[in-house]
């Protein structure tokens, strides 16, 4: 993803816990009006993460557009690869979830294969207070009980528990994404 035609912005001194950041934005000029607010999203959740899991302990963020990707993103030291966006929500959504692997693998050190749940589920579930903290009216989807309802319909046999084996699961995203973030929001909003 380095590309010489990439725009490149930098912001200095991005608050995150009591540690200051420089962040780097990367994206193909043509995506300018989508990713003009990309700073903006990628301070938040710096900020968000750094308040709710402890300070971001490196000293630079990049996050940089795959426009030849599929949509989503993947996360590496210190950078978040973002692939191709139809929507600045959505946009928003995966830089955040992207930069709070940092964390959650990062800086615990789960391990994805075999405790995906721990990776993906509580980052979503982190993901999902990020986006009711900044607009209590974003389109999230997971974390929301109405949207896991069908997947938790589905035959027992075709249902795992969140501890499964990341190679074992049959459908990944609803059950190491959705049902865990859904779960600790139950928890979270209506049992605790």
């Amino acid at each position: 993803f380095a590309s010489p035609s990439f725009k490149h912005e930098i912001y200095t001194g991005v608050v995150a816990g009591q540690n200051k950041v420089d962040l780097n934005i990367y994206y193909d000029p043509r995506d300018s009006v989508l990713w003009s607010r990309a700073g903006v999203y990628a301070a938040r959740a710096l900020e968000f993460y750094s308040d709710w899991l402890g300070a971001y302990p490196y000293p630079q963020m990049s996050v940089v557009s795959a426009p030849l990707s599929a949509g989503g993103g993947m996360e590496y030291p210190m950078v978040a690869q973002i692939g191709y966006m139809g929507d600045s929500a959505s946009l928003d959504l995966v830089i955040a979830h992207e930069i709070g692997h940092t964390w959650l693998y990062g800086i615990l050190a789960n391990n994805e294969r075999a405790h995906p749940w721990m990776d993906e589920g509580l980052n979503s579930y982190l993901q999902y207070l990020t986006q009711e903290l900044w607009d209590n009216k974003f389109p999230s989807t997971g974390g929301v009980p109405a949207n896991i309802t069908d997947y938790m319909k589905l035959p027992k046999d075709q249902l795992e528990p969140i501890m499964t084996n990341s190679e074992n699961i049959k459908n990944f995203g609803a059950n190491a994404y959705d049902k865990v973030a859904t779960g600790l929001n139950i928890l979270r909003e209506t049992i605790v």
